[in-house]
């Protein structure tokens, strides 16, 4: 039942209030993805929101806070995404034609109970945990709790339990670039 927005910055360079800037975005509960660059922008951002006013709020409620280190932003909604994963660039990583995940796209919103909001919020923390340790954050049963996962996977809410991959740490360097089609 949420929106898609991105937001690019480009801040000072000011390292006390890039901090405290930083740790504002990254403690907020409507941040889905975070992440520092240099080159273009400096702060990359994605945020969930019910509707584009509430959108619009939260947006300027951080421009106002942050006003004086806020050098040029670019701001956008996630209309429709298709996230495409190693296996789709990397043909020795299995099928190459794997179907993409579809973070955002027909709004629909699915009313979560307290335990599925639990264990979504826990699985945002850490996608990989063992299903003991879930059902103990989430005070639950361990049959419960698993039920519950698999009717958030049928129902296409959780669509991956991910590994990211530090590419620096096996050699390797992470780029990205945005593309623009014409026409």
């Amino acid at each position: 039942g949420n929106l898609g927005y991105k937001a690019y910055f480009k801040i000072k360079k000011t390292e006390k209030t890039r901090k405290v800037f930083f740790e504002h975005i990254k403690s907020r509960a409507d941040v889905m993805w975070f992440g520092k660059g240099d080159g273009h922008w400096d702060v990359g951002v994605t945020f969930f929101a019910k509707n584009h006013e509430e959108f619009y709020l939260q947006k300027n409620k951080i421009f106002g806070k942050f006003k004086n280190i806020v050098i040029s932003q670019t701001i956008g909604a996630l209309v429709n995404v298709s996230v495409f994963g190693n296996k789709f660039l990397d043909e020795t990583a299995g099928d190459p034609r794997a179907e993409p995940v579809i973070p955002f796209g027909k709004y629909d919103e699915k009313k979560l109970d307290p335990l599925e909001s639990k264990i979504i919020g826990n699985l945002l923390e850490n996608g990989r945990m063992t299903l003991v340790e879930l059902t103990g954050r989430c005070n639950g049963n361990i049959d419960t709790v698993r039920k519950k996962m698999r009717k958030l996977e049928k129902e296409g809410i959780i669509t991956a339990y991910a590994v990211n991959v530090k590419p620096a740490n096996i050699g390797m360097g992470f780029y990205k670039t945005f593309l623009y089609f014409e026409g």
